[in-house]
């Protein structure tokens, strides 16, 4: 990832930002038709998003697990 020097990744970052603050203000369920519309390339892309932003967030292990169960798409509907 270019951290945040092309267009697409910023908007990953934003995506992944607001997942975030569904799952942590709240405790909401991430609906997994968040991915349906994407392409598998595109989605792709975002898995690989919230991987390097796991790193990102390691001083914070409830967020950084979230973003690796998103990286690996095992996140959705649950609680």
């Amino acid at each position: 990832m270019n951290q945040g020097n092309d267009s697409l990744e910023i908007l990953h970052r934003l995506i992944i930002r607001s997942l975030l603050c569904l799952k942590f203000s709240g405790n909401r369920a991430i609906p997994s038709e968040v991915f349906n519309d994407m392409n598998p390339y595109t989605k792709k892309k975002l898995m690989a998003c919230a991987k390097v932003m796991a790193e990102e967030f390691k001083n914070e292990p409830e967020k950084s697990a979230f973003l690796l169960g998103l990286a690996e798409g095992d996140v959705f509907d649950a609680p």
